[in-house]
């Protein structure tokens, strides 16, 4: 019975890691200071946006999935071992690029 141990994390890892880290940090910096309207409705901002909260939020959460889609486009490992998720993941993308943009010319 072969047992498989896991390896250290590579320099590498450590590098990805500590920029997906960052990037959530920018993410709730954001979030605090530009989108706090989202849960304090006495914010003045919070009035000029109510009429068209709803498609705000699909923009979000359309450029969420694309750049998240994006994202593990990237990743070798999953265009070499797993080639149909790859193209999956990549309609994905442009659906959600294709659904995001013209919200956000029209808002």
């Amino acid at each position: 019975m072969a047992s498989s141990a896991r390896q250290p994390a590579s320099p590498n890892d450590w590098l990805k890691f500590s920029f997906f880290a960052l990037i959530a940090v920018c993410f709730l910096a954001v979030l605090w200071v530009d989108d706090r309207f989202w849960f304090d409705p006495s914010d003045p901002h919070a009035r000029r946006v109510l009429a068209f909260r709803s498609l705000l939020m699909f923009h979000g959460l359309m450029g969420l999935t694309a750049l998240t889609a994006g994202t593990l486009q990237m990743s070798s490992r999953i265009r070499t071992l797993k080639p149909a998720l790859h193209h999956t993941l990549g309609k994905v993308y442009i659906i959600a690029v294709c659904l995001s943009a013209p919200v956000a010319i029209y808002i």
